[in-house]
């Protein structure tokens, strides 16, 4: 940004035929003071000052430089949105899977409460069938000894 900021100054300093107070006031106007350039890794210490065979040089390749700027800018903007919509997505995998992984676990669940479910009426069959043959043994035995009383 500040460097479409210069670009920008540099440009209407030049359309403006050199005028400095052109330069500054396309800075100061967009929040960029001599202190601010000033504080820069690499610090901007002194003012442009073309001459004005320079002008339509300096023009032509500002404008192509600003222009790449744009390209980069826009790029930028493209990279941050893929990331944006990878990240969307990863999130979105990520749920699938733990939504995958729940169901998966409740399917567990669900198999391991029929399979109790199973044995448990297993068990009560077996416990029916037992009671039932122990009853029946014991009705065999009183006709056996109702017939044994009543040959006797």
């Amino acid at each position: 940004m500040v460097m479409s900021l210069l670009g920008q100054a540099l440009i209407d300093y030049i359309k403006s035929d050199f005028d400095i107070s052109v330069y500054w006031d396309t800075l100061n106007k967009n929040g960029i003071t001599k202190e601010r350039l000033l504080s820069y890794d690499r610090a901007i210490h002194s003012e442009p000052n073309f001459r004005s065979e320079q002008k339509e040089g300096l023009l032509h390749d500002l404008g192509n430089y600003m222009r790449s700027l744009k390209v980069c800018k826009t790029l930028n903007m493209d990279i941050k949105k893929v990331m944006q919509k990878i990240g969307a997505l990863s999130l979105k995998l990520n749920m699938v899977s733990s939504k995958e992984n729940i169901e998966k676990h409740i399917l567990h669940y669900q198999f391991r409460e029929k399979k109790r479910s199973a044995i448990k009426s297993i068990q009560s069959n077996h416990v029916l069938a037992l009671a039932l043959s122990a009853n029946g043994m014991l009705c065999s035995i009183q006709y056996m000894l109702s017939v044994v009383i009543f040959w006797c």
